[in-house]
This record gives structure tokens, C-alpha cells and sequence, in this order.
């Protein structure tokens, strides 16, 4: 296929969506359609994409036709932010796109296209995000999730989050004791050797 050929991309709800062959390189499964089974308009459907979550789609693609997207590191760290972990086109297509539902949408829709870079920032988007909301109850009330549990539920499940927070701390402090002694026991036979070594010139 030319360089820059127009490829027409339609959701399973029958909207169309337009981007070129360079764009269309980010992802694998349209790369592959596009080699062994495209017709001669062009035309892909793309099964497991709505057309808001293929719109936005074809949005990143084109964004990203001529640069990189920021590789996002991993495992991610307790304390990393999203503002630093990518850059502020990334942020602000994030909060375009922060109903529970159109996340959702668009992870299966990447993975689905293998979108590689686009399915790990939204992974990373909802990570930050669970961390920095910490409790199911802010979760719920940032997601504007319909709540179904009683108070005694909530209750049982916040007794448990802290519980679980409880023990992480106890073993993060146990972790850091252990290094702790472990370097004083160094110093200790480090004393020691040079305490002998002091002997032995005497």
C-alpha cells in the first residue's frame, strides 16, 4: 500500500472513521488486515470498537503518525503520577476520555487493534488512578458507579482495604528493619577486621 493512502475504519455500530496507511502503522491487527485481506477501497471493520471509542482512536493514531509516544516504564512505582509518567497531549486525551465506561471501551478496543502504546497508558491511567482515589467508596463516587451495597458492606470492605494498607506498612517496616541490621552487622565485622588488622601492626 502507498504511503499515505486514506483506509476507512468502521465500528461495530456501522460509523465510519477515517485514517491514512502511515497512521494506521501503530497498529498490528489493521497492518496485518491491510497486507493480506484489504479490498480495494480500503474498508476495515473493526468488530470490537464502538464509534466513539474508534473515533478517539483514530484520533491517537493520527496524532502519533510522525512521532514516538512516550514509552511508559514498568512495574509502576507507588509513588508515580501520570503527568510524569507521559506527556500533555496523553493527559488531556485522558480527560476527554474519563467515563468508566469509554475506558473501558477503548482498553478492549486497543488491545483488540494492538495498539500497544495506547493500551498501556489507559492500563496506567485506571492504576494512578485506584491508587491516588485509595478507597472504594471515592472510586465509586469518581466513576459515578451506581452503589448497590449496604452500609454494612461498605463498612466490611472499607475494614478490609485499611486492613490490607495495615499489613503492607508492617511489611515495608519489617523490609527496612531487616536492611537496617543488615548493614549494621557489615559495619560490625568491617570494625572487626580492621580492629584485628590495628592488632597485627602493633
Amino acid at each position: 500500500m502507498e504511503e499515505g493512502q486514506k483506509i476507512t475504519l468502521i465500528a461495530n455500530d456501522n460509523t465510519k472513521h477515517f485514517i491514512d496507511s502511515t497512521s494506521a502503522k501503530r497498529s498490528r491487527f489493521i497492518c496485518d488486515l491491510l497486507v493480506d485481506f484489504s479490498d480495494e477501497n480500503n474498508e476495515i471493520k473493526i468488530a470490537e470498537a464502538n464509534g466513539g471509542a474508534l473515533q478517539q482512536i483514530a484520533e491517537y493514531l493520527i496524532h502519533y503518525k510522525d512521532t514516538e509516544p512516550k514509552a511508559i516504564h514498568k512495574p509502576l512505582q507507588m509513588e508515580d503520577k501520570l503527568s510524569t509518567l507521559t506527556d500533555p497531549w496523553d493527559i488531556e486525551f485522558l480527560e476527554k476520555n474519563k467515563d468508566l465506561q469509554r475506558l473501558q471501551d477503548l482498553i478492549v478496543a486497543s488491545d483488540y487493534l494492538g495498539i500497544t502504546q495506547l493500551h498501556e497508558l489507559l492500563c496506567a491511567h485506571i492504576a494512578c488512578l485506584m491508587k491516588d482515589l485509595g478507597t472504594a467508596e471515592k472510586i465509586i463516587k469518581h466513576f459515578g458507579i451506581e452503589e448497590d451495597m449496604t452500609e454494612d458492606e461498605m463498612r466490611q470492605l472499607e475494614k478490609e482495604e485499611l486492613e490490607q494498607q495495615r499489613q503492607k506498612s508492617q511489611e515495608e517496616f519489617k523490609k527496612r528493619r531487616e536492611q537496617q541490621e543488615e548493614e549494621f552487622k557489615k559495619l560490625q565485622e568491617n570494625k572487626e577486621i580492621v580492629e584485628e588488622k590495628a592488632e597485627i601492626s602493633k
